[in-house]
């Protein structure tokens, strides 16, 4: 196992290492909200596809009993 000195730590630029971990903060959060966003907007393709305009779900025999009215 290698064994860690002092000289080590030296060598981090400890304000390099927090921008290094802001950034990376920042891409996930992104990351996150796009994932999010694509989510919703699959859904509501798929609600638009079953006839179902909006966020709510009518079930398929209301549907079917709401054309034969």
């Amino acid at each position: 196992m290698q064994e860690i000195n002092n000289g080590d730590f030296q060598r981090i630029n400890a304000n390099a290492a927090a921008q290094r971990a802001l950034t990376g903060g920042k891409k996930i959060i992104k990351r996150e909200r796009r994932r999010h966003r694509f989510a919703h907007l699959r859904q509501k393709g798929v609600r638009e596809i079953n006839g179902v305009l909006g966020h709510e779900h009518i079930p398929l025999a209301k549907k079917q009993a709401r054309s034969l009215a």
